[in-house]
């Protein structure tokens, strides 16, 4: 049975590895120029979780045939860490495989089944045989056709895939003509590699703006505040105690964010600032450029405009998933969360996907099927927009989906 896997990050690796243990001729298409592209770009930053529960026992046992350590399992690695040690050996292993084409700098442009039709065989009957057609951008520049699988499996996750930072999650106005990277980030910045960016020169103060109440968020107000001196505004659309706390957290590094992100809101705790301003309850409205290279931010707070300049606006909003590959298969995502509909509803039904990720299951197999007979989404990807998502879910969903694929289930 041949699958093709559609992203070459962290779940999508390790799909590929049990997959190939269990015997099946895989492809892997990752966009980027090497495995894990989308961890590499936000390498400077420590994960919430540890090794313990960054690992699979496949992906061990792995490491182990290939002669390389395992990572100690309390250990917090950063996102370049957890590459080099781990997702990079079982790229190793799969490049040496003869069931597996692992594909990199090729991207997906559309997924479809045989000559069938979007609206065609609605509920199966030639779906249920006919293989899928994949249309790629290949590692040369130029379209290829690759055909012949039975299955597909969707990992490629939403990071890159920005929300947008204005009210009600539309483009603020003026935003899409800002330059991403140099004047707004909507990652999590490695400010060191940009200090005279954030922080400026001997006496040239210089402004930044951080948008959003996620964990994403607090980690680029610790960055900027590990600067030290700057100047620092912050929009959440939250009150005074932006983050709820999670009793005897057994993920210390978010309780230590968590923390520090309630303790700036409050003002407690704003000395690693030269000025902090914490603006609860608002919202982007527009953002434009004026004179000496600055940004003019107009927010609504509490039912009142205002506007303010600043140098850089850091917009860590969130992401949502692409879903332009998967328009001619039946695929049932969800109103809400732009996640798949059986999965998302069973989230929703959960709290809504959200709160604490380490109490986060896998609702099962079933919520991972989708309208289309073969086709199944993984990963981050699978969450939507929402942030809960564990590589320990991940690792889940390789089980179920292998089982799936298998007829196992």
């Amino acid at each position: 049975m041949n699958v093709a896997i559609l992203g070459g990050g962290p779940i999508g690796i390790e799909l590929a590895v049990s997959a190939v243990k269990k015997g099946l001729s895989v492809t892997v298409l990752e966009k980027g120029e090497k495995v894990g592209a989308n961890v590499r770009n936000w390498g400077h930053v420590l994960l919430f979780s540890n090794n313990s529960l960054n690992h699979s026992s496949d992906g061990l046992e792995v490491l182990k045939d290939l002669g390389n350590p395992e990572p100690n399992k309390q250990d917090y690695p950063t996102g370049q860490q957890f590459v080099s040690e781990y997702i990079d050996p079982l790229a190793d292993f799969l490049s040496r495989s003869s069931s597996c084409q692992l594909r990199c700098g090729v991207e997906v442009t559309s997924v479809g089944r045989g000559d069938i039709l979007k609206g065609q065989c609605i509920g199966g009957g030639k779906r249920n045989t006919t293989s899928f057609r994949i249309l790629v951008i290949n590692e040369d520049g130029e379209e290829e056709l690759l055909e012949g699988f039975q299955s597909v499996v969707d990992a490629t996750g939403s990071y890159g895939n920005h929300n947008w930072v204005g009210k009600g999650g539309i483009p603020a106005l003026g935003e899409k003509k800002l330059n991403p990277g140099s004047e707004i980030w909507y990652n999590i910045p490695n400010f060191s590699m940009y200090m005279e960016k954030f922080k400026g020169t001997e006496g040239q103060s210089r402004i930044t703006a951080v948008v959003g109440s996620g964990a994403s968020a607090i980690t680029s107000l610790k960055g900027l505040e590990t600067l030290a001196a700057c100047d620092v505004i912050w929009f959440t659309r939250r009150g005074n105690t932006p983050y709820q706390l999670v009793d005897n957290d057994a993920l210390p590094q978010r309780d230590a964010l968590y923390r520090l992100g309630n303790s700036l809101a409050d003002g407690s705790n704003t000395h690693g600032f030269k000025s902090f301003s914490y603006k609860s309850h608002s919202h982007i409205l527009a953002v434009r450029h004026v004179e000496d290279s600055m940004l003019e931010i107009t927010y609504e707070q509490e039912g009142k405009e205002a506007t303010l300049r600043v140098h850089n606006l850091v917009a860590n909003v969130g992401y949502r998933p692409d879903k332009v590959e998967t328009e001619e298969l039946q695929v049932h995502y969800c109103y809400a969360t732009d996640g798949p509909m059986k999965l998302s509803a069973a989230l929703m039904a959960a709290g809504g996907g959200g709160g604490d990720c380490l109490v986060q299951v896998s609702p099962g197999p079933d919520t991972l099927r989708t309208p289309e007979p073969g086709f199944y989404i993984v990963g981050m990807k699978s969450y939507g927009r929402g942030s809960a998502f564990l590589l320990r879910i991940g690792h889940e969903q390789v089980k179920m989906v292998l089982e799936l694929i298998l007829g196992t289930l």
